[in-house]
């Protein structure tokens, strides 16, 4: 007879793994778009991402295991979702441009809630998490690397991968002596792949910390460094930046256990030496390239239009602010401002918490930076009281790496491959910490 639990809990493992592996790729069919030339169509179409199919089954298992009695959700980790998805719907009423865009918004939040639902019912097995994170740090940083070492996609066009070079119209850093591409993997842009790899490798360290037989093991020293390394060539400034943020956070709560986890610290410290040094030797003059532009280059102007895209995002907030202008309507305003602002690329401002305040009004912009600051404070908070778990720990770290990203960038709001990364750390998060 064969036993309905463990085959439950064995299919519900294989779904979280295959999500995980498939959320980042940039394989999406368009169902319809609007044309709102000049803007691109990936902000005004409502699209089917090939993980989609695992989110709705995620999300059906989920609401029929919780109203069968199998686990619940933590409320307070649901509302500030279940608040966003509401106040996206109401959008429908409020939008000042077109409420058919608010729908693209609408149903990534709610595929969300519906992951959420299904991960935050309980913890995860260590082991789940750690094949799923670790397949997908290995394919993605590999990939990562492999593209900037050859400087040219490695010839995956069956998964997802982009068919990349070294020139203009994709992501390249710009130099005094040549071009270089920046590491893809298989997403569809390297800021994007930076923020995956890097909370995915946090995360693998809280893993790491809550083994019980602990010693330096050489497959995740291997699985670090490839994660580190696809982090580095992407070249992602914020991703950099919320990385080093999440590891001082781990370093400060974990700062009296050394002596008992030192093969973690060992091996860690490993990796992201090896990384650094691999890194630096390859990499040099695009590095310097990155942080030293030369006038005129893309990134000067890239740093110019944020500026720009930040000043207008403040006059749309103090236009429209208690409701907001509509989910998904904020680059739908720039559009009338042509006239009188010359914007060079049509797109969201990079500061999510700007950008939901704009879409959503000031209850928006309030929950979004609850979701930002609730998971490094309550990590401190349950650490200070000796109630933090190692794999607590590194989710909250792994969040934490998106939040610093938060201020820079906006594909957590505006991407189906970020918006579902973050909302499935929060219901892993959420399940691990409990009420």
């Amino acid at each position: 007879m064969i036993k309905i639990k463990p085959l439950r809990e064995a299919t519900a493992a294989l779904l979280l793994i295959s999500y995980v592996w498939l959320v980042a790729l940039p394989v999406q069919y368009t169902l319809w778009t609007k044309d709102y030339s000049p803007l691109f169509d990936q902000f005004t179409s409502l699209v089917w991402h090939v993980a989609d199919g695992a989110a709705v089954v995620m999300g059906v298992w989920g609401v029929a295991a919780v109203w069968a009695g199998r686990g619940r959700c933590p409320r307070w980790a649901t509302l500030p979702l279940l608040g966003l998805a509401v106040l996206a719907a109401v959008g429908h009423w409020t939008a000042l441009y077109d409420t058919a865009v608010v729908t693209v918004t609408l149903w990534r939040l709610g595929l969300a809630l519906g992951v959420y639902t299904f991960v935050a019912r309980r913890p995860w097995p260590a082991w789940v998490l750690g094949v799923a994170l670790g397949g997908f740090m290995a394919v993605q940083g590999g990939m990562a690397t492999a593209q900037f070492l050859l400087q040219r996609s490695v010839g995956w066009p069956w998964l997802g991968e982009l068919r990349l070079a070294a020139e203009p119209g994709y992501s390249i850093i710009i130099g005094q002596q040549a071009n270089w591409l920046r590491g893809y993997g298989l997403t569809p842009h390297p800021n994007i792949l930076g923020g995956l790899l890097g909370s995915a490798v946090v995360v693998w360290w809280g893993l790491e910390m809550g083994r019980g037989r602990l010693a330096v093991r050489p497959v995740s020293i291997v699985l670090q460094l490839l994660a580190l390394l696809g982090v580095l060539f992407t070249f992602s400034r914020s991703a950099w930046l919320g990385l080093g943020v999440a590891a001082v956070l781990l370093a400060v709560v974990w700062a009296g256990r050394w002596r008992q986890m030192w093969p973690m610290w060992v091996g860690g410290g490993a990796a992201v030496l090896l990384a650094l040094a691999f890194f630096l030797w390859l990499a040099w003059l695009p590095l310097t390239s990155r942080f030293v532009p030369e006038p005129g280059e893309v990134v000067t102007q890239s740093i110019g239009e944020r500026q720009l895209l930040r000043g207008l995002a403040w006059q749309m907030i103090g236009e429209n602010g208690p409701v907001g202008m509509g989910a998904g309507n904020f680059v739908l305003g720039l559009l009338p401002l042509r006239d009188e602002v010359v914007i060079p690329v049509l797109h969201p401002v990079h500061d999510v918490p700007l950008l939901v305040t704009a879409e959503l009004g000031w209850l928006g912009g309030a929950l979004w930076l609850v979701v930002m600051l609730f998971p490094p404070l309550h990590a401190l908070w349950a650490w200070w009281h000796g109630r933090l778990s190692p794999t607590a720990a590194g989710l909250a770290a792994a969040l934490t790496v998106l939040a610093c990203i938060d201020l820079f960038d906006y594909y957590s709001w505006g991407w189906p491959q970020g918006v579902a990364w973050r909302w499935l750390l929060w219901g892993l998060w959420a399940g691990e910490v409990g009420d």
